[in-house]
């Protein structure tokens, strides 16, 4: 939805500009207004693209903030839902009414497609010596099929690669020079491409069928267009006053009720008779053709603005959104968990808390790298690298949490020539959990006793050893291991014999016991 409203700002902004030119451009002759109102159309049609595949250049209003409004950004916050259902149901209105408007113009269009195919198909092909006189004139080197129908009182061309030109069922009784001026008509249709012109209108006018600019746009292209092929006609010879009566004419002969199918382009409709009728008498208009070079010119004048203009962005568009639950080993929610994520590119950081569900979201935060991390007291630390945002795709990650470690230290004192004395058991340090864990606590420990020998030598050492506590609170002796490289042996064996028959209340999660790592460290030191 921000996409297609920062579009359609864009498209408002060409469309505008577009008219402010044509004020500038009212004395030129209708080729040229024609050509502007042409790149238009394709410029509306193509922004959307190119503002995808561009690379994309931000606007961004800068602001000095004081130090409180930082510490506020970097603190912890209540995180918001994901998106909020009323907003969701509103953008989720808007997205089906712009679809469904979509729908009715292109379904407009597709049903033209078919009335004229079908009408040229099973309409009467005719031969006239006059279609390769005024094609040779018009530098029309295409074929050109010409039928006869009844579905339409008035001439109509139509098609890109294959162009037919349908003429009424009266038209066998038409005068030579009638017949000639209505074939020069068409002729320079196909010649200019206005099929396709009339094609891309319609498309540009389905997309943005909500915007009145976009109508207003696709009608002046209209007018112009056949404007520019009634100086072409009057370009080969044809006289004004006799093409002007012709002209109305035809227009006269136009059914009530006949409405003109928006693929095809027709010679002569009622809303710009008027307007055509003068622009035909008036000697002193501007009739001159758009060359080759200056077409190309007027096309890279237009790629000059479309292009900067695609590769804006408001600040808003670089936004994303990630979120998610946190949960434990177990597959329960997490609640009071701190999420953070941190752009690596930026090195900005910003935090939040899990809500009573474990649910978390950082919504409009830039897109780009990040680093993931949750902490929860009694779990050990989540981190999820190199974590990509792009603002196409909001991302959801569920982390879960594995149960930390605990640490248990005590130190073992001996006295040099004295009698070991039975050291004090040193009280246990281990990380203060909350939330749905419940840590294991120590509940019989016995002391390891300092070997007489390396009293006597003064030797010194701690040993770190690593071990499991089962779901009964012993300790797996396999599981215990020395750690520390440079622990010596005797003291080492001292501190196995001594921690493996200590016992644990076990770790309960949610209620359950499980199995938890623990790091015991034992320092053997003298007095």
């Amino acid at each position: 939805m921000l996409f297609l409203a920062i579009t359609t700002i864009k498209a408002t902004l060409v469309l505008i500009m577009a008219f402010g030119l044509a004020l500038a451009l009212r004395r030129a002759s209708a080729a040229v207004r024609h050509l502007m109102w042409t790149l238009v159309i394709v410029g509306v049609l193509v922004l959307p693209v190119l503002s995808l595949i561009l690379p994309r250049v931000p606007v961004a209003v800068r602001s000095v903030e004081s130090p409180a409004q930082e510490v506020s950004v970097l603190a912890p916050r209540t995180p918001a839902p994901a998106s909020r259902p009323a907003s969701q149901d509103r953008q989720r209105m808007v997205l089906f009414a712009w679809l469904a408007g979509v729908l009715i113009v292109s379904g407009r269009l597709a049903i033209g497609v078919i009335q004229v195919s079908r009408s040229a198909h099973s309409a009467i092909r005719i031969e006239n010596p006059l279609i390769a006189q005024i094609s040779s004139q018009l530098g029309l080197r295409r074929t050109i099929t010409v039928v006869r129908t009844g579905r339409t009182t008035i001439p109509l061309a139509w098609g890109i690669f294959r162009p037919v030109i349908l003429l009424p069922t009266d038209s066998d009784h038409w005068t030579a020079e009638r017949t000639r001026i209505v074939l020069s008509h068409e002729l320079a249709h196909v010649k200019r491409q206005d099929g396709v012109t009339q094609i891309l209108a319609q498309i540009a006018c389905a997309l943005y069928w909500f915007h009145p600019l976009i109508w207003l746009s696709a009608r002046q292209l209209r007018k112009e267009r056949e404007q520019a092929c009634d100086d072409q006609v009057l370009s080969l010879g044809n006289r004004a006053s006799a093409y002007a009566d012709h002209l109305v004419e035809l227009a006269k002969s136009l059914r009530p009720a006949e409405r003109c199918w928006p693929v095809a382009v027709a010679m002569a409709q009622p809303p710009e008779l008027e307007t055509r009728v003068v622009a035909i008498l008036d000697p002193q208009r501007s009739r001159e053709k758009v060359t080759r070079m200056g077409a190309i010119l007027c096309a890279v004048a237009a790629a000059a603005f479309i292009l900067p203009l695609s590769t804006l962005r408001a600040p808003a568009q670089d936004r994303t959104s990630i979120g998610g639950s946190v949960y434990d080993a177990g597959g329960a929610a997490v609640p009071a968990a701190t999420v953070t994520v941190s752009n690596l590119d930026t090195g900005s950081e910003d935090t939040t808390v899990t809500n009573p569900a474990g649910e978390y979201s950082f919504i409009g935060i830039p897109a780009g790298r990040y680093l993931l991390k949750v902490l929860k007291p009694g779990f050990a630390i989540f981190r999820q690298q190199d974590v990509k945002l792009t603002v196409s795709s909001p991302l959801r990650l569920d982390p879960v949490l594995e149960i930390g470690g605990v640490s248990e230290s005590l130190e073992v004192v001996g006295h040099i020539h004295r009698p070991p004395q039975p050291p004090l058991a040193a009280t246990p340090h281990r990380i203060r959990v909350g939330g749905n864990i419940q840590a294991t606590k120590l509940t019989y420990q016995v002391k390891p006793l300092y070997p007489e020998t390396l009293q006597q030598q003064g030797i010194e050492g701690t040993v770190l050893l690593r071990a499991i506590i089962t779901k009964d609170g012993s300790l797996n002796a396999p599981s215990i291991m020395v750690i520390s490289t440079l622990a010596n042996p005797e003291l080492a064996k001292a501190a196995i014999e001594a921690v493996k028959q200590w016992r644990y209340e076990p770790t309960l999660l949610n209620g359950e016991p499980v199995e938890v790592a623990t790091t015991i460290t034992v320092h053997f030191k003298l007095q």
